[in-house]
């Protein structure tokens, strides 16, 4: 299988250097110190451009492609480069990488995108298929009754930092259901450590996502 994925920061890098291991993989981005830390690593192939730019995602690969995954820190670049995708290329899987939630709902398939994710793991398993689309949009689809999923990346300032998670002080109706380290995913108990630069994801009411903010970002 051959994945196109846009955008090669923290997110596109996670998902390259882990679907590598089993799929080919291509990466566009403009810049070239992201790209530069996917160099000369087996079944990647770096691409430097925007891939908002037909001719760029062309010499990427993207009429080959099986998948494209959208995943930069521009919502506006992810609409765009998945519309090219599924409508100009009729690339069969595009996911889409929601950076503002207030955005979630123009990532549809009326705009190219067949999945709208906000969460590295999540992204990564629908890749993998690893887990039914089903079970994806179920996850997603948690606001429907009162839920929310929040992922939350943790600065080198946070209070929460270096602390275990039971020791926080999280809200009664939070629940951490995973937290993204480098390129690991850890499924987090009670005695698991808040590091910096750890992305954490969480169950939570609406009205708690400030609450959480604070306690986890400051």
């Amino acid at each position: 299988m051959y994945i196109l994925i846009a955008g090669a920061g923290k997110v596109g890098r996670y998902l390259a250097l882990d679907l590598s291991k089993i799929h080919q993989i291509g990466s566009i981005d403009i810049d070239e110190d992201h790209l530069s830390q996917l160099e000369g690593i087996p079944n990647i192939t770096i691409y430097k451009g925007d891939a908002t730019d037909p001719k760029k995602l062309e010499e990427a690969g993207v009429l080959r492609a099986d998948v494209v995954a959208s995943v930069t820190g521009y919502d506006e670049d992810n609409l765009v480069i998945a519309q090219l995708a599924k409508q100009v290329y009729k690339v069969p899987r595009v996911i889409g990488r929601v950076n503002d939630p207030r955005n979630q709902w123009l990532f549809t398939k009326r705009w190219g995108v067949d999945v709208a994710v906000s969460s590295p793991q999540i992204i990564l398993q629908l890749l993998s298929e690893e887990v039914s689309l089903g079970e994806v949009l179920t996850l997603l689809k948690l606001k429907v009754g009162e839920l929310s999923l929040v992922e939350i990346n943790i600065p080198e300032e946070s209070p929460a930092k270096d602390h275990k998670i039971q020791d926080l002080g999280l809200p009664e109706n939070v629940v951490a259901v995973s937290v993204l380290r480098d390129s690991s995913v850890i499924i987090p108990h009670g005695s698991t450590e808040i590091h910096a630069g750890d992305s954490v994801l969480l169950v939570t009411r609406p009205e708690l996502e400030k609450d959480l903010r604070d306690i986890l970002v400051g």
